[in-house]
């Protein structure tokens, strides 16, 4: 509040300034009071400016990222008893089954899994069957959950805590059960037994539901490592050609996911706002922060999805460019982007490879259900419109090649070479798919009819 002159000289004459000041120098004191009371409105003024340029900031910052990304959800309370609401809906019969009798046999499992199943030996089938059998009840509960399961109802996305040790616990054992999961759909493809093995793909396809349905960085990452061991699975199945047109639909139905496009722009719109809510909490007693540096840090976060929206490695080189650390950071943009947007790169490719490898798998069913009708491969992709679109992590097309016998090879090297260039720490999920003739033997002799 801005104090005039004369009260300040009133205060003055009470203190008994008045009769040892001279004329000039009263006239001198009130100058100063003037001074003085000018600057206090003039400061109060600018703060008032400031914030009301933070809030226009910031308000523009956050239309920009709803017209091009999409609409920054609330950031609600951090409340880790929200997160993954659903994964402990779907799986709480999975918990009540108790803890996984797992030890080296799951270590020894993951290594025989990295080959397919005709590659197994008599040892290492046996030494699987044997780990399935002492996780009989897990995966006998699992297979519950997800017959019994239903569409959850959507809920506000909010900000969850990954180190609440309740959410970590999930995540570890949700990982196990992909695991077994993966091999029991392996051990149905070499017992050569549909039932079994679509049982496993529904399970785990449940798994992968889940996650992805949980907004946040980390529940997509983890739901994409469960995606690739599907996937993993289901290419087993094709290269073996054991299931009929009602399981293949099945299949395709499991692999069904939004646009990539929206649903990256989707989560890095809850990662926004997540980062958002916990920048702020880094200062004692804010609820929010100020608007320039929030709307800078929604802007970088705007920027960084519109460029994954380019191949994958051309996004990968755009980010570390744009937000390499800076040696004297001056902004809260400047010191939590660097630290974020790397790493949440790598993670959206991991998605965006689960999508290329998809779009094969897409078209692997296609190619199934027409050939089966035939009896025979077409002799390229130009009747299916799914093949001229570029896959969202390289952008590139599917390779279709002829194979002696009657079967065809679906492969796309340019996302083999750009998740080996990018990725290449992790395991790739399937960029080739081997399909075998459509018909059995005594279909092809003209014996019976096709399935």
């Amino acid at each position: 509040m801005c104090l005039p002159s004369s009260t300040i000289g009133s205060a003055l004459v009470r203190k008994g300034y008045d009769s040892h000041v001279t004329p000039s120098a009263k006239r001198m004191y009130r100058r100063l009071a003037w001074a003085a009371a000018a600057g206090v409105c003039l400061a109060f003024a600018s703060w008032l400016a400031l914030c009301g340029y933070g809030s226009y900031r910031l308000g523009a910052a956050r239309a920009r990222f709803a017209r091009e990304v999409a609409p920054l959800p609330a950031a609600g309370p951090l409340r880790p008893e929200l997160a993954m609401a659903r994964e402990r809906a779907l799986w709480r019969r999975v918990a009540a089954a108790g803890p996984l009798a797992a030890g080296d046999g799951l270590r020894r499992a993951r290594a025989v899994l990295s080959r397919p199943p005709v590659e197994w030996s008599t040892q290492e089938l046996t030494q699987l069957r044997q780990l399935l059998a002492a996780n009989a009840e897990i995966l006998a509960a699992a297979h519950r959950a997800a017959e019994a399961s239903e569409p959850p109802a959507e809920r506000e996305v909010g900000p969850w805590q990954p180190w609440a040790p309740a959410n970590s616990a999930l995540v570890s054992q949700a990982m196990q059960r992909a695991t077994l999961l993966w091999a029991e759909i392996g051990l149905g493809v070499r017992d050569r037994s549909p039932q079994e093995i679509m049982r496993a793909v529904r399970a785990l396809a449940a798994e992968v539901a889940a996650f992805q349905r949980e907004p946040g960085a980390l529940f997509q990452v983890v739901g994409a490592n469960l995606e690739n061991k599907l996937l993993h699975g289901i290419a087993w199945i094709f290269q073996e050609g054991l299931l009929g047109q009602q399981d293949l639909e099945t299949i395709r139905r499991a692999l069904s996911r939004p646009e990539q496009a929206g649903a990256i722009g989707r989560l890095v719109a809850a990662e926004a706002a997540y980062a958002l809510r916990m920048t702020a909490t880094l200062s004692p007693g804010a609820e929010r922060l100020p608007g320039c540096d929030a709307a800078e840090l929604l802007d970088g976060f705007r920027r960084f999805a519109v460029e994954s929206r380019k191949p994958f490695l051309e996004a990968q080189r755009a980010v570390t460019a744009q937000w390499r650390r800076a040696a004297q950071p001056g902004s809260v943009a400047e010191v939590v982007l660097p630290l974020l947007l790397p790493n949440f790169s790598t993670g959206i490719g991991q998605l965006q490879a689960n999508a290329a490898s998809r779009q094969l798998a897409g078209l692997a069913i296609e190619l199934r259900l027409v050939a089966t009708r035939r009896c025979a491969f077409p002799d390229d992709l130009s009747r299916l419109p799914s093949a001229a679109q570029p896959d969202p992590f390289a952008g590139g097309l599917p390779l279709y090649a002829q194979q002696p016998g009657g079967g065809v090879l679906l492969a796309n090297p340019a996302a083999s070479r750009a998740f080996r260039a990018g990725l290449g720490h992790a395991v790739p999920p399937p960029f080739e798919w081997w399909l075998p003739h459509p018909c059995r033997p005594e279909v092809r002799a003209g014996l019976v009819q096709p399935r």
